[in-house]
């Protein structure tokens, strides 16, 4: 996109707006229930509703789906029209979920080693990962994943996020 025409550019970045749209927008709506009519009404509430076929099936989500979520979603939220009571108890779940995590130190320090190959470091771990997972490789080759992973990198980006914690802020 560097490259291209700037009105071109603009045009994407709208596109790209678009499927990234908030919850309760008219393009959120577009994306994730359908045409209002003919795939959802709104209940009294105000809340989206599958409509119902003609051969008195709810349409689904499977009946709905397209791939463009994939290319950008907005933040989840906390919603089902159906349950009132959903957003208090998934709330209460997620904020259980939350305590066990770890947060991670180095959110918002750079690493230079870490923006020029982290995509590609990543990628051979989760392809590694993924073969001893799916059975293609044994249990072994992960020690070899982790040699490789510092060796082409891993060392010295831990390095620059070491130092990074380290510096005054």
């Amino acid at each position: 996109m560097k490259k291209a025409d700037p009105v071109r550019i603009k045009e994407l970045l709208g596109v790209l707006n678009f499927f990234a749209a908030p919850f309760g927008t008219a393009e959120f709506l577009l994306i994730w229930y359908g045409i209002e009519g003919q795939q959802f009404t709104f209940d009294p509430n105000g809340n989206a509703i599958a409509t119902v076929t003609q051969s008195g099936q709810a349409i689904t989500s499977a009946d709905l789906f397209i791939p463009w979520p994939n290319i950008g979603s907005p933040a989840s939220v906390l919603y089902d029209a159906n349950s009132p009571e959903y957003a208090r108890v998934m709330y209460q779940d997620a904020t259980i979920i939350q305590g066990l995590g770890i947060q991670n130190p180095v959110v918002g320090l750079y690493s230079a080693t870490n923006a020029r190959l982290a995509a590609t470091l990543n990628q051979k771990m989760g392809d590694g990962l993924n073969n001893i997972i799916f059975g293609r490789d044994e249990l072994a080759s992960f020690a070899t994943l982790v040699r490789d992973w510092r060796a082409q990198g891993g060392d010295t980006i831990r390095a620059e996020f070491e130092a990074a914690l380290q510096a005054p802020h």
